[in-house]
Formats: structure tokens, sequence, C-alpha cells
């Protein structure tokens, strides 16, 4: 007979294959999934999350889905550690409930659980960096999601400082379908720079571009849209100078999960500023090398338009062939090969083929003196246009081999799942909102009134006592005796009243009956949460004013 420790052994085996198997099976849905199709793939470099976690109990097993509305979403009290319902406060500490996963790898000092600027309750974090970090909150009191970019408190009131609220406002003066929206910025308390974002629910194009095989109307369809986006800001007269695939983000908008959102306009140079405005001199050098124009790459003073054209060009080239055109080991090598080297011939990814018309329009994009690129990113976008390639239209992006309505991962900004799983898959969410009695108005009634103040009253006594004794002293002098008794008749008695002003106990009147009620009913509906309590005991209005005439009067 088999002991009972050899069965669970055996058990445990057992489950172990069962779950790898389905782990297999799942891993092999997802990787035939067709190309016109993104799949969960795409986010697994950025979440860095395995799929499917061998040592799980089959029951359990996510089926490639992320998790992002599990059991594993804990938000606590940054204070006291105390579980809290999203959206909700610590009564005892007066702070937001915040991300869990946040809270270990926030910096020092950090926003979590704090109202940013009167309005901005911060419950995680998405990424930081050298210049600041970038939250995602809770706009009071619609409830709206925003990603928060809050600069470092070292840098402000410097040049830096002074570059973060220029992006802001040149974000904010976009409003473009393609191009991420600023829905507030400025100082908190005066000192503290910050910008209120959209909050994208996506991943970057880079991520998008390294892992998946796109066929080319997916590629055409992501491509027009960037186009688009920058269309618009350089027909506003904005240069973005840092067009990449990090800077591009693919999100789930209007039904379709390759919705372009173009972001990070930090290095952004607005052509409309006067040389004193401008922030950047020439011989300085802006960009990211992979991605940058031969003017860019020497540092020129004069760049325009056509840089952003140039760097939508290396974008386009590794969408069609998988790779950039120029790399290095060393930044300054890849800049030269920008300034000096022609582009490699376009090789196509794995099944798919580049019109000559749509290569020719690459070069184009890529040619070394500015002037021979087209001129702008609307000229572009209409030679783009002009070559009718097939555009795929919205593509859905499959979540799960098994449910293809799962809610998409949300990544925005973020570059670990760690900070990102506690993200809502919604827009806004509902406050967890204390009640508060609507008192105000019973409260002017409250007893004693306001004119009982028995310090005042005997200060305006004694006042008047004395105005007395000043009036009666001239009748000193006169000789009829009736007169100075009446006079002296009258001094004693101001000055009993005095004294008795003076010595009176300072005693409450009773109050009416109409403010006793009102009191009774305003404690009740503060102990209950009640605000019909409290509603009904501040609507007669009637019972009220008749109760402060007869107090005043």
């Amino acid at each position: 007979m088999k002991t009972p420790s050899v069965s669970q052994d055996r058990r445990r085996e057992r489950t172990r294959k069962e779950c790898m198997q389905r782990t297999v099976e799942t891993l092999d849905s997802v990787s035939r999934t067709p190309q016109f199709a993104l799949t969960n793939v795409a986010s697994k470099p950025q979440c860095d999350v395995e799929l499917l976690a061998l040592d799980m109990d089959p029951p359990n097993l996510p089926g490639g889905t992320f998790p992002a509305e599990g059991p594993d979403r804990c938000f606590v009290c940054p204070s006291c550690g105390q579980d809290g319902p999203l959206g909700g406060r610590c009564s005892g500490c007066e702070l937001y409930y915040v991300s869990a996963r946040s809270l270990e790898v926030a910096p020092p000092r950090s926003w979590l659980g704090h109202l940013l600027a009167d309005r901005f309750a911060v419950l995680g974090m998405l990424g930081a960096g050298g210049m600041g970090v970038v939250y995602w909150a809770v706009q009071h009191p619609v409830g709206r999601l925003a990603a928060v970019k809050v600069l470092r408190s070292d840098l402000t009131g410097s040049v830096v400082q002074e570059r973060f609220l220029r992006e802001a406002q040149t974000i904010a003066g976009l409003q473009h379908p393609h191009v991420i929206t600023c829905f507030d910025y400025g100082l908190h308390a005066d000192r503290q720079p910050y910008m209120a974002l959209e909050l994208l629910h996506g991943i970057s194009l880079e991520h998008a571009a390294d892992e998946l095989s796109l066929d080319l109307p997916t590629v055409v369809h992501i491509s027009d849209q960037i186009l688009d986006g920058v269309a618009a800001f350089h027909d506003a007269g904005i240069v973005h100078r840092d067009l990449k695939p990090d800077n591009v983000m693919l999100c789930r908008i209007g039904g379709d999960d390759t919705f372009v959102k173009i972001i990070d306009f930090g290095l952004a140079l607005r052509l409309l500023d006067s040389p004193s405005e401008k922030l950047t001199q020439a011989a300085e050098v802006f960009g990211t090398p992979l991605f940058m124009s031969p003017e860019q790459a020497v540092g020129s003073g004069d760049v325009g338009p056509q840089s952003d054209v140039y760097s939508f060009g290396i974008m386009l080239y590794e969408l069609l062939t998988g790779r950039t055109p120029f790399t290095g080991a060393a930044a300054m090598k890849v800049m030269l090969k920008h300034i000096n080297d022609a582009p490699p011939p376009l090789v196509p990814r794995a099944g798919m083929e580049i019109p000559p018309a749509l290569e020719a329009f690459v070069l184009r994009c890529l040619e070394k003196d500015p002037l021979t690129r087209f001129a702008n990113g609307r000229e572009a976008l209409d030679a783009f246009r002009e070559l009718g390639l097939p555009n795929s239209g919205p593509v859905f992006v499959l979540t799960g081999p098994d449910d293809g309505n799962a809610h998409h991962n949300t990544v925005a900004f973020a570059q670990s799942a760690d900070l990102a799983i506690d993200l809502p898959n919604t827009d806004t969410i509902h406050f967890v909102l204390t009640p508060v009695p609507r008192t105000r108005r019973v409260i002017e009634l409250s007893w004693p009134p306001i004119w009982w103040d028995p310090e005042r009253l005997g200060s305006r006594a004694r006042s008047a006592g004395s105005q007395l004794v000043r009036i009666a002293a001239p009748f000193r002098t006169m000789a009829h005796t009736a007169i100075l008794a009446a006079a002296a008749s009258m001094l004693a008695l101001v000055v009993a009243i005095v004294v008795t002003a003076a010595l009176w106990p300072e005693s409450t009147p009773p109050a009416p009956p109409e403010v006793q009620a009102a009191t009774a009913a305003i404690s009740a509906a503060v102990e209950t949460g009640s605000l019909e309590a409290t509603a009904a005991a501040v609507d007669d209005e009637r019972k009220m004013r008749d109760a402060k005439e007869r107090l005043h009067h």
C-alpha cells in the first residue's frame, strides 16, 4: 500500500505537469495569433511578467490575461499601512489609500497619498527619472484618472523648471486626437511644478515594433496617424525634436487598440518664439541618436519641421524592416552615420513586401539635406496618402487566447507591470466619500447667540456710566440741594448697574424650543451620517427665522 507522502508527491508532480501543459497550450495559442491582431506578447517585455506561473494551481491560472482586475490589487495607507478601497481616505491619517506596489519602490518624500494642487489625489506611481516622477492620480471632484508629472523639488527655480512648464504650455495648446492632452499644469503651493496629462492605456510603439510581425496594412495605419499628429503640431509652429517609437503610444480608443498618441514634448521647439524666449542655442545637441536628424547631430541652430520628418522616416524604416538604418557601439558613431552615410537598402520583415513607391517615400524622408525632404508633416502626410497603400484601419488587441473581450493591459508610461497593475481599466472612478451634514445654516442659530457676550456687555455698561459721570460733573457747582441729591442718586444707580454687570455670573439663557429641536436633529444627523436627517433639520425656514428674530430682539 502506498504511503500518503508518496501519493501526495505524485499528485503534486501530476499537477505540475498539467500546469506546464496548459502553459504550453496558452503560449502556443498566442504565438499562432494572426498578424493583423496584436497579442498579449506585446506587453510581455514591457511588463516583465510571465503569462503563466508554473507553481500555480490549475484552477487559478490566469489563462494569459493580465491580472489588472484580480485579487492582487492592494491599496494601503502610506502612513499606517491599513488596507482601504481605491479612491478612499484613511480616517486616522487623512491620506489616500495608494497602490502597495508603488509604495514599495517610490522615492523618499513622494506624493503618494497626498492631494496635489488641491485636486489630484495621488494613488500610484508609473515611473521615475532623473528629472522627476510620473504618478497616476484621480482628479477631484470629477473622478477623472490622470498621469501627473512632478518635477524634482531640487530642480525648481532653474532652467529645467522653465523647460518643464514650457512643455506643459506646448501640449496644452495642442488639441489633436493623436497628440497627448494636457488639461492642467502649474505650481503646487507656488513652488512645485506639475502637469496633469491624460492617462493612456496601451503600449509604446517601441515594444510593438520589437515583438510583433506587423503586416503592411497595420504599419500604414499606424504611420498615417503619426504623420497626422506631426502635421498638427507643425501647423501650430512646433517641432518635437525627439520623435521615436518610445514616444508613440498605441492606445485603446474608440474601438482601435492601435490608436496613436504622440507624447513627451520636453525637447519641443516653438518656432514662433522670439530668440530671447528660446531655451536652446546653437551647438547644443538634443534628441535620441538612433532617431536624430543630421542637423541635430551637428548641433545646428536651424532645426525645423524637416528634422521631425527625418525622425519619422527612421521609425517607418524600422517598422518595415525590423531594424534602424544606423547603429553603432557609441552615440557619436551613430550620429556621424546620420551625417555622412546613406541609409542601407530596405530589407523587409519576413512575410512583408515593401512597394517601390513606399521605399522611395522613406528614402526621401531620410535625405541628408533638409531642403530635399518633405517640408513638414503636412506635406509628408499628403504624399503618404497619395501612395494609395492598403490601410488596415482600427485593430483590436487580443489579451488572451480564449477571451477576446478581456481588458487590455494598462501600462501607460510605466516600464514595469508592478507599477501599473493596480490601475483601473476605466477612465474614471467613484470616490468613497464620507457624507458631511449640511448644518451651516443651523449653526448660525447656535446657543448662546452671538450677541450674548458678558464681557462685552459689562464693558458697554462701564462706558455708559463714565459718560453719565462726565455729564453730571457741572451740576456739582450748583447750589440747589435737590439737584445735587438727584445727581448723586443717579450716579449711585449707575455705579450699581456697572458693578452688577461686572460681577454678574456668565450664565447662558435657556434656548428657545425651536433651537433645541434643531440642535438635537443636527446631533442625530452627525452621528448617523444621514443627509436626510440634516436636511429635515434645516428645511423649516420659518421656524428658524422666527427663532432668530426672538434671539435678537
